[in-house]
């Protein structure tokens, strides 16, 4: 994708008249205004116009903030001169709210996004039902042949559509949703007798080079996903976890959260081959919390599960600060602080747990009830300060 990004204009008409032909000459898929668009003294009301009447993303800077409110500190005669020059339909449109309803561009926009990646997931899975359906009336090497045509003409269109694209990225999810039914396929075929963790880590680790092929968010969740449940299955297999015996092993916690730590961190450092964006950070945070959390809130009630507890502190004490003041995730610190009242309510329940059951009940309700109430005047409180 190719974006041209235009800063700092303050009111020159000439010079933007001058970059936007050339950008039409050259051409680009979307154009980004960073800001300090009309203050300024040559031509504020007509760099207002031509803006008006582009197809662009606008950043509003803090000369713009300053000439629309003339009262802010900092504002200055440059700022006065550009607001007296402006029309009340473009001092309007200056005024108007940063995040816009959106428009039919951004519905547009939308569908195509959901169409497209809809269209692969659902081929990509219609694949598997029509194996289910006419399973008996297919010979083995029909079915591998058909599996294997679709995959490599998921694989084909991916070289062919230019890399990033919504198109490439969707055609790169279908062949990493493919290539898991092609590993069943030959498991139900050979019988070859291996268990579904395996299937899954076989699945999770083929998934690894389309994930960094298309940088796509979309095939990181799936690998996040599949390389978690081949976890939890091994764990289910091998000490009875959530099935049979409920034998708890503190190493079904360690090694889930381990792992989501480890995408966490690598997520965080932001290196190349990985997208951009918080929604695989936010994940594997989950994942972190979801495991420690509810080892955590067994280790009151198990002994062999108490140290949960110390290293879950030390968790919330290293990722509230960072993502209070460092990062300024306002949804991980909702994690965090919702997370813990759970496991505090554990302990709570273990520390009164020789209190009639009516009165637990009244306790832990009460309890939940005021935390849960402080801990969203907290993040209300913190979300105006980020706005401000």
């Amino acid at each position: 994708m190719r974006l041209a990004v235009l800063s700092d204009i303050h009111g020159n008409s000439s010079a933007l008249e001058a970059v936007l032909e050339d950008v039409a000459r050259v051409g680009v898929d979307g154009i980004v205004v960073l800001g300090d668009h009309v203050s300024g003294p040559v031509d504020p009301a007509g760099v207002a116009a031509t803006l008006m009447g582009l197809d662009a993303v606008f950043i509003r800077g803090n000369h713009d903030r300053w000439t629309v409110d003339l009262g802010l500190p900092g504002s200055g005669a440059v700022d006065r001169f550009a607001r007296g020059r402006l029309s009340a339909e473009q001092l309007a449109a200056a005024m108007a709210p940063e995040h816009p309803h959106p428009t039919s561009r951004h519905w547009l926009a939308a569908f195509d996004l959901v169409l497209v990646f809809f269209g692969c997931v659902l081929l990509a899975l219609g694949m598997i039902f029509f194996f289910a359906f006419n399973w008996d009336d297919l010979h083995r090497f029909a079915k591998l042949g058909l599996a294997t045509a679709v995959l490599t003409g998921f694989a084909g269109a991916a070289l062919r559509l230019p890399r990033q694209t919504i198109a490439a990225q969707a055609v790169v999810l279908g062949a990493a949703l493919t290539t898991g039914g092609l590993l069943a396929l030959i498991g139900q075929i050979y019988q070859t007798g291996a268990d579904i963790w395996q299937l899954f880590a076989a699945w999770a680790v083929l998934l690894l080079p389309w994930a960094l092929l298309s940088r796509s968010t979309a095939c990181w969740v799936l690998f996040w996903a599949v390389a978690n449940l081949a976890l939890v299955r091994y764990f289910a297999t091998t000490t009875s976890w959530l099935f049979g015996g409920m034998r708890l092993s503190p190493t079904v916690f360690l090694v889930v959260a381990g792992f989501n730590g480890l995408v966490l961190l690598l997520f965080e450092l932001g290196l190349r081959p990985l997208p951009t964006g918080r929604t695989l950070p936010r994940l594997a945070s989950a994942g972190v919390l979801a495991a420690l959390g509810l080892g955590g809130a067994i280790g009151w009630w198990r002994s062999e599960l108490v140290y949960l507890l110390p290293m879950l502190a030390t968790v919330y004490l290293l990722g509230i600060p960072c993502y209070r003041w460092r990062r300024r995730d306002l949804l991980l610190l909702a994690l965090q602080a919702y997370s813990a009242i759970a496991v505090l309510a554990s302990g709570l329940a273990w520390l009164l747990r020789d209190l009639d059951e009516i009165g637990l009940v009244w306790v832990l309700g009460l309890f939940v009830l005021l935390s849960s109430a402080l801990v969203s005047v907290l993040l209300q409180r913190w979300s105006r300060e980020e706005k401000a």
